[in-house]
């Protein structure tokens, strides 16, 4: 007979099925439930602006449903509103991804892309490309691109400095970083010396915002944006056994050092990932113990 022998205080297979989906059950409506809410979201802000527009008339244009409507209203809703909402929520949860990527990397609630220098060396590398432009007649300079390039530098100058025979502890890698870090907010300093009339640019650029939002930006994030977070997904077992130490996760047959470049590489997406990743990191965290072994869930 198969019948399983039960011993007072004995976890059995049942119960750990009937855990596990019940948390999957539990996560599931907190993703409905937060669905839902950034939908709502996404319909009275675009209600709110210097125009007012009443949410019968945003409901109508955005659902094209049964009304009628002035030329202007549906330009600042389609056109104005709703690129600039959607590209907020794209970046946001970018921000979120590479938060929470970069806290289960180093198993510290408190990480960021500051302490790689990967924020640093994005700043110069824009200010950079500002000043070229602008001072120095450099035609043709993408500034994202210089942004992009020098946190490439940044975090490849790191990784490499803090390896030792192969690997990159954890520890050697935060203060690699952090030299990496000091250096380039010094050089930013530098640019902000030199860029004379650009220095309003500069600081405009390094503070962000979202007033020059299109449709055509929406399509070209999104995509770089869904690539990041489907690549952090994927390595999401990885990560959860991460969390235990890397020795731990070397033994249960983890490549601990893909994932570390893996994860480097979609921290470059968004370097700028720290206090929306951590306030939710710690939103869930707060909520349910178990968010600490499930980074799939960790995503926007």
């Amino acid at each position: 007979m198969n019948k399983e022998i039960e011993f007072p205080g004995k976890i059995t297979k049942i119960d750990i099925e009937e855990l596990h989906t019940k948390q999957r059950l539990r996560w599931a409506m907190i993703l409905i439930f937060l669905f839902l809410g950034f939908i709502l979201t996404v319909i009275l802000a675009v209600t709110i602006g210097p125009v007012d527009i009443p949410g019968t008339t945003v409901l109508k244009i955005l659902f094209h449903l049964p009304g009628s409507w002035s030329d202007t209203d549906e330009t600042i809703v389609m056109d104005v509103r709703l690129p600039r909402i959607l590209l907020g929520a794209l970046v946001g949860s970018a921000l979120a991804v590479a938060g929470c990527a970069m806290q289960g990397l180093f198993r510290n609630p408190m990480a960021s892309p500051y302490i790689l220098g990967v924020s640093s060396g994005a700043a110069f590398g824009a200010s950079l490309g500002i000043i070229l432009r602008a001072n120095y007649g450099v035609a043709g300079i993408s500034i994202q691109l210089m942004a992009f390039v020098f946190a490439l530098v940044a975090i490849s100058l790191a990784y490499l400095t803090a390896r030792v025979n192969r690997r990159v502890p954890m520890e050697t890698l935060l203060l690699a970083g952090i030299a990496v870090m000091t250096f380039f907010s010094a050089q930013v300093s530098l640019m902000k010396y030199l860029a004379g009339d650009e220095l309003r640019t500069i600081v405009f650029w390094l503070m962000g915002g979202l007033w020059t939002s299109s449709w055509d930006k929406v399509f070209t994030v999104f995509p770089l944006i869904i690539l990041g977070i489907a690549v952090i997904l994927f390595y999401s077992r990885e990560l959860n056994l991460m969390l235990m130490g890397e020795e731990h996760a070397l033994d249960l047959g983890v490549d601990v050092e893909k994932v570390k470049k893996k994860s480097a590489c979609v921290l470059l997406f968004d370097h700028r990932g720290r206090r929306v990743g951590e306030r939710h990191h710690r939103f869930c965290r707060s909520h349910n113990p178990a968010y600490n072994e499930a980074h799939r869930w960790s995503g926007p």
